[in-house]
């Protein structure tokens, strides 16, 4: 069985398990409580060509581990203003900064730049 069928037959047992407990379905996204269902494919590491596609993954990843910003900041040791302009494209951000905030976040530094 391939990762993409281990996924099909994981949400197939969560959707059934908790069917009651569905709160939400937008963008082909399922909501459970806390928990967001998500596809393989957004799981997949994208290059980042600009600034903007670097703090865009940034965002991704922070909501994909259920971080606020103010965690994820206090975790790299950066001020949430900062981290905010870094997410919008405002400001570059150093690379030790991004190895930080991708050490924080629990992955490879290529999936933020």
């Amino acid at each position: 069985m391939n990762d993409e069928q281990q996924t099909k037959v994981l949400v197939e047992k969560v959707l059934t398990v908790y069917s009651d407990e569905i709160s939400d379905r937008r963008s082909g996204y399922l909501k459970l409580g806390n928990l967001r269902v998500v596809s393989p494919e957004e799981l997949k590491p994208r290059p980042a060509n600009t600034i903007e596609d670097s703090g865009k993954q940034v965002r991704k990843w922070r909501k994909i581990r259920g971080l606020t910003m103010a965690a994820l900041a206090n975790a790299v040791g950066i001020s949430e203003a900062y981290l905010s302009q870094i997410e919008n494209g405002k400001r570059q951000g150093r690379v030790s900064t991004f190895q930080k905030i991708a050490q924080a976040l629990d992955i490879d530094l290529s999936k933020l730049i």
